[in-house]
């Protein structure tokens, strides 16, 4: 009897001790990702980060290495460097378990990010970084001191790498009596861009892990909680506010790649053609636009504004000698200072006619003969010459008889298509009377003249 019952005993015990590994025995990481704050130079067998692994046999069938010859991991989880390490910018490889005996695997990511430290000259050495430290809200504060909740923002620089960690740190004043566990939630946390920024739980540092385009995210919002060892929040939330300030890194844009705009010839000096236009998707004064034309053989006849506005420069601009000119106009964002970002557009300018060139004739004395009966008939016709543009009433002749005609026999009719006078015999002739006729004639434009012209011309005949 007595030989049989310790048999009993211990068959229940190891039993018990079965049934219990078997319930907790599912094996796995704990996390997908593993997040460290590390400082930018690590020596060599430093720990750096203990990964959690679920598993029944871990020490006896389950293996853990890297895919990292600069890490390695020791049987307990902890990481640990190969080498002498200086990390600057974010870090991560993958941590690998494996079943000896089933050869199934598991992987977690293990995220670095330099700490709170900055390089100094010297070689090896670091600095703490000063960051703003936001208290929560406490209850026995006065009211004077409650003005402070409403906190300054961080601040953090766009396109810049982590390497100025943290940028705040949240402090509670129950530190004193208890432990308490900080964390943050909101835009770049646990909501788009997620993974963004870290804090770490027990000091209340915040880490930013990555680049941030201030033009996506110009700004986040993040709530700060407070909890003690039994998860309980022990403070009013915290808003921390993170203001992203802008970098020149987007060069203006213009709203067309080609402007047209169009003036009339001779237009006095200042006369406004047309205005370009160009945005930026900086800010402040990294986005302050400033024009100026680049293209060297037109900037003797135009000029443009800082503000975009393109006008006339020069006193001869003569549509007769060129009629289209195609500028090329530079933006430069910093105003136009050293430095700035620019882009390139063209400006299109049509210079429109106005009647300042004399109408001539090929010859100055004509002579011609009228038969009988030839009433209505032409007489003659006399072709006009016009530097202006054709087919409008700048180019086309008008005929004025100014001698010689008084009895009213001859009128000017005027071809517009070829630019003749046309001489017609409107009344008959006493041919036994007059013999001869002499008639003066003028000849102007159908248009006024522009006031550069001083004079009219004619001829006779």
């Amino acid at each position: 009897m007595s030989s049989t019952a310790p048999r009993n005993i211990l068959c229940l015990l190891l039993f018990l001790v079965y049934s219990q590994a078997g319930q907790c025995c599912e094996e796995g990481f704990a996390k997908k990702r593993f997040d460290a704050v590390i400082p930018p130079r690590v020596a060599k067998d430093e720990t750096i980060l203990t990964v959690i692994f679920h598993g029944c046999h871990l020490g006896k069938h389950i293996k853990l290495n890297t895919n990292d010859p600069n890490f390695d991991v020791r049987s307990d989880g902890s990481l640990y460097t190969l080498r002498a390490l200086n990390i600057d910018t974010k870090y991560q490889f993958k941590v690998i378990a494996k079943d000896q005996k089933t050869h199934k695997s598991w992987k977690t990511t293990v995220h670095l990010i330099p700490s709170a430290k900055g390089l100094t000259k010297k070689p090896n050495e670091v600095i703490k970084r000063k960051c703003p430290v936001f208290y929560f809200p406490s209850a026995h504060r006065s009211r004077r001191q409650k003005r402070e909740w409403i906190n300054p923002p961080a601040i953090i620089t766009e396109n810049q790498w982590p390497i100025e960690n943290p940028i705040a740190t949240i402090k509670s004043d129950k530190e004193i009596e208890e432990m308490v566990y900080y964390s943050i939630g909101g835009p770049g946390v646990d909501r788009e861009p997620v993974g963004l920024f870290i804090i770490d739980p027990s000091t209340g540092d915040v880490n930013i892990t990555g680049r941030v385009d201030r033009e996506k995210n110009p700004a986040f919002d993040l709530t700060a909680k407070a909890k003690d060892g039994s998860n309980r929040e022990i403070e009013s939330r915290l808003l921390l506010h993170i203001e992203v300030l802008d970098e020149n890194d987007n060069a203006p844009v213009f709203t067309q790649q080609v402007f047209q705009g169009e003036v009339e010839e001779l237009s006095p000096i200042g006369t406004f053609v047309l205005k370009v236009n160009a945005t930026d998707a900086d800010k402040d004064e990294n986005a302050v636009i400033a024009y100026k034309i680049i293209s060297r053989n037109s900037q003797h006849l135009f000029n443009a504004r800082s503000t975009g506005e393109i006008q006339i420069f020069g006193r001869n601009l003569d549509r007769e000698t060129q009629d289209l000119y195609t500028l090329i106009v530079q933006g430069c964002d910093l105003n136009g200072n050293v430095g700035g970002k620019c882009s390139k557009a063209n400006a299109q300018i049509r210079i429109l006619d106005v009647n300042d060139n004399i109408p001539t004739t090929e010859k100055e004395e004509y002579e011609v003969s009228v038969e009988e009966n030839s009433l209505n008939d032409e007489v003659t016709r006399i072709k006009i010459f016009d530097k202006d543009e054709k087919f409008t009433d700048n180019w086309i002749g008008n005929f004025d008889i100014v001698e010689g005609n008084e009895g009213g026999h001859f009128r000017f009719d005027v071809d517009e298509k070829t630019n003749e006078g046309i001489l017609v015999l409107q009344k008959e002739l006493d041919y036994e009377m007059v013999q001869t006729k002499n008639l003066v004639f003028r000849v102007a434009n159908k248009a006024q003249y522009h006031s550069s012209v001083h004079a009219g011309g004619g001829g006779g005949g």
